[in-house]
């Protein structure tokens, strides 16, 4: 039995050892094998090699939506749920992340860069000539929501609506969310809801327009329907919005408390993808996703019969030693950085991960070029999200602010 969970649960959702002391943590259940019953009734995967298997094999692992959804209260929430391809698995899956998914295209990716670049030139000319200002609250909370707005096509008037939605949003996804996190939740739906339908009401269909114009093109094709439409602008406010806020507040806490790995990357620009992906593999977004097995499968020697839970503990996999040698040093050298599991895998690839880490890359290289001295004013502080795991502070300050 390990210490890190009372009672004889092995891996605990909501342990606070997950947030004090992640390297012990994800250790200790490493230690415990690849993967195993976790004591309740439910199985745990650990390695790299179990992880990835079981998000890569749509035959006989899914997402457990019918678990997550049978204790959720019938609301705006659940009716988010249902119509957005985070809950979606097989044919249907299929056929909405196809529709959705050449939004976030290559050729549309190239486009995305001019508004991610301008973007980030807007807030480095505001925060370079401050003495101080707190990283969550003047770049890493509103930066990506101006940018999933700009790309929507949504004016930036909404972004207090949008970022208090998301969070209520995420929070109403927490294991084991109480009646007043999910009523929260069905608010945001509801608020959220209200505003992606007035502009996708207004807005004309075209597929070589903003992202609400190419889905209304989709919608108008057959390939999703109007509550599918409306939910998965939602669904790419809320996505795109923690994911990256906390990517970058991960990855800013981690080069300023490094300030050797901070100066190597500045000497060094063109390895900013690889400190990314290293941020990812280190602090992925989502520490641990839900699967079940469809029919009986085998994976690292363990048989598992089917309708089987099995967390999928992200966290761990991305510091297994076997793929990842010196998996607790973010290596600006390392070749296999990209393969972490921080946007999942298989099916469920995270749709907007490339954006992400152009995100990720940009601001990365801007703020150590353009603020070199930059430093932390006190600890930051941790939000109290146990899926996204960041921040809702981080005090920073310069000994001299720069010209703009």
């Amino acid at each position: 039995m390990s210490d890190q969970t009372p009672g004889n649960v092995a891996f605990d959702p909501r342990s606070p050892r997950l947030r004090e002391d992640p390297v012990a943590f994800w250790e200790g259940l490493r230690a415990k094998g690849a993967l195993y019953p976790n004591g309740n009734g439910t199985w745990v995967a650990t390695s790299y090699r179990a992880c990835s298997e079981l998000l890569r094999d749509s035959q006989n692992v899914a997402k457990a939506t019918a678990q997550r959804l049978a204790n959720m209260p019938r609301g705006r929430f659940y009716d988010y749920n249902v119509n957005t391809m985070a809950f979606m698995d097989g044919p249907e899956h299929r056929k909405v992340r196809g529709a959705v998914f050449p939004a976030f295209g290559p050729g549309n990716i190239r486009r995305m860069t001019e508004t991610v670049e301008a973007l980030c030139g807007e807030f480095m000319a505001d925060l370079k000539g401050r003495p101080g200002f707190d990283f969550m609250r003047d770049f890493a909370t509103p930066f990506p929501l101006y940018v999933i707005c700009d790309i929507l096509g949504i004016p930036r008037d909404h972004r207090e609506t949008f970022g208090e939605g998301a969070h209520a949003v995420v929070a109403g996804l927490e294991p084991m969310a109480p009646p007043e996190l999910i009523a929260r939740a069905d608010a945001a739906c509801d608020a959220l809801g209200a505003i992606v339908t007035r502009y996708a009401r207004e807005r004309p269909a075209d597929p070589d327009g903003d992202l609400i114009s190419f889905l209304k093109a989709q919608h108008e094709a057959g390939l999703i329907d109007w509550d599918q439409y409306v939910n998965h602008m939602i669904f790419l406010l809320v996505a795109g919005h923690e994911t990256t806020s906390t990517m970058l507040s991960q990855g800013m806490n981690y080069l300023l408390r490094h300030p050797e790995q901070a100066a190597a990357l500045r000497a060094d620009p063109s390895r900013a993808m690889t400190a990314v992906n290293e941020i990812l593999r280190l602090h992925p977004p989502l520490q641990f996703v839900l699967r079940q097995t469809l029919a009986p499968v085998t994976v690292e020697g363990v048989e598992l019969p089917a309708g089987q839970l099995i967390f999928v503990l992200v966290g761990a996999a991305n510091r297994d030693p076997e793929m990842f040698p010196d998996p607790d040093t973010l290596d600006l050298a390392r070749t296999n950085a990209a393969s972490h599991l921080a946007f999942i895998a298989g099916p469920h690839t995270c749709l907007g991960s490339n954006l992400a880490r152009l995100e990720g890359r940009m601001v990365f290289e801007r703020i150590l070029r353009e603020m070199p001295d930059l430093m932390l004013d006190g600890p930051p502080a941790p939000n109290q999200n146990f899926l996204f795991q960041g921040f809702s502070a981080m005090p920073v300050r310069q000994s001299a602010p720069h010209p703009v």
